[in-house]
């Protein structure tokens, strides 16, 4: 089988997305796959596949100039992701290549120009272009109610569902997910890869962690509420969040400031805050704690509960993770019940050994669900299937002759730059 996965993203620590098509990379590699990806240039390149790097005028540092006139026109997000999707179409059609299966990801319509472009579809032929679905900012913005009028929201949210009604499949991790997708035809449940991970010795500390970014749909405030009742009753708990700050506090400001704001002034000398670390120190810290805790809105699987249970450490999440579909006796409570979370972590302290059994038991079936070798088959069966129907009724999307996605994109973004240069900046363009 030879494999085109397209993401931006390709490793764990940039976050799930990057944390799947590492792992899947790994799957399809060590079953004989000739696998390429299609990503941005990094450090953190998955060995073994050949890499297609991309290049957008947004990585030079003169773009930097630039961003806080398009942030005010609320046009650097569409601008950003257009610059990209467009890239990505342009690649393609560049790659002396021909390839069994084509796979893009759903968040930031990254396949959007690709999945719709006639010309990219006659250059691939019958070849099936599906999108892994992960959930799409549009889903997870909706959720949180978010206001759709500013950074562009309205126009990516209509890309992101326009790609996906242009695959011609789509795949998800779970029903979580499925749920919220606007296709059902042609639209599968793939659970992720897990790669079987040394358990770390049984010798902890009296550790919360929560890993992710510090923003409202992963609930660090929730557990910031939460941990106020965990430390009145358990004198030695100690709380770390890992991730990076973003500027989605209430009032627009730092989340983090906003989560140390709910720890009561007596706690927070047990609250520390990890801003940017390696995977591996990620990995180490989860190692070194008692439990970790995903207490999000929503999440479609979460590689951060996934990867502590391979360690061996408990793990809580909400009802609305779809790693419950795989786990379903993993301890969970509804989201932003602060209560119900306080009691939750506080089991685990009071009965510390009866939850390590449990989590060795979850590994298991985690191992066995989520097995590289399960995610080969299955995306093998749902690649022929869909190759099959393509073969008979031809591409699921509407492709038109002229103008061509391409085209329409660029126009797109040459409007962004004319509005940008009748403020007085000089932006630098892209052709």
């Amino acid at each position: 089988m030879r494999w085109l996965i397209v993401s931006s993203r390709h490793h764990p620590s940039q976050g799930g997305i990057g944390a799947y098509v590492a792992s899947a990379v790994r799957a399809a590699v060590d079953a004989g796959w000739d696998v390429h990806l299609l990503t941005r240039p990094s450090s953190d390149l998955p060995p073994h596949a050949k890499i297609h790097p991309v290049i957008t005028l947004d990585d030079s540092p003169e773009f930097a100039s630039r961003m806080s006139m398009l942030r005010r026109m609320h046009r650097i997000r569409p601008y950003r992701y257009g610059l990209w999707a467009l890239a990505v179409a342009r690649s393609i059609l560049e790659l002396n290549e021909s390839f069994d299966l084509i796979s893009c990801v759903d968040t930031q319509a990254e396949g959007l120009v690709a999945l719709t472009s006639s010309r990219v579809r006659r250059h691939v032929g019958r070849t099936p272009m599906i999108i892994h679905a992960h959930g799409t900012m549009s889903i997870v913005e909706t959720l949180a109610g978010a206001d759709p009028c500013i950074f562009g929201r309205s126009v990516y949210h209509e890309w992101e569902h326009r790609a996906l009604l242009s695959a011609d499949a789509v795949c998800s991790p779970s029903n979580v997910l499925q749920t919220h997708l606007p296709v059902r035809d042609h639209s599968y449940i793939l659970p992720p890869p897990v790669r079987k991970s040394h358990v770390s010795e049984w010798q902890v500390e009296p550790v919360i962690t929560f890993v992710g970014g510090l923003e409202p749909n992963k609930g660090p405030d929730v557990l910031a509420c939460a941990m106020n009742a965990v430390f009145q009753r358990e004198k030695s708990a100690r709380m770390q969040f890992i991730g990076p700050d973003t500027p989605s506090a209430p009032d627009g400001g730092s989340m983090q400031k906003h989560v140390q704001s709910l720890i009561e002034h007596r706690y927070r000398d047990r609250v520390s805050f990890l801003c940017r670390i390696t995977h591996e120190q990620v990995l180490d810290h989860i190692a070194r704690s008692l439990l970790v805790v995903v207490p999000s809105r929503f999440e479609s699987f979460s590689y951060a509960a996934a990867e502590a249970i391979m360690i061996g450490r408990p793990v809580i999440v909400t009802t609305s993770s779809g790693i419950v579909e795989c786990l379903p006796q993993l301890p969970s409570v509804p989201f932003g019940d602060a209560e119900a979370l306080a009691d939750a972590i506080v089991r685990v302290f009071d009965h510390p050994q009866s939850a390590h059994a449990d989590v060795m038991h979850q590994r298991e079936v985690l191992m066995k669900t989520c097995s590289p070798c399960n995610f080969i088959c299955n995306l093998t069966d749902i690649g022929d299937e869909v190759s099959s129907h393509c073969e008979i009724s031809g591409h699921s999307c509407a492709l038109s002759e002229s103008p061509d996605a391409i085209d329409e994109m660029q126009d797109i973004l040459t409007d962004i730059e004319h509005e940008e240069s009748l403020s007085g900046a000089s932006p630098i363009v892209v052709r």
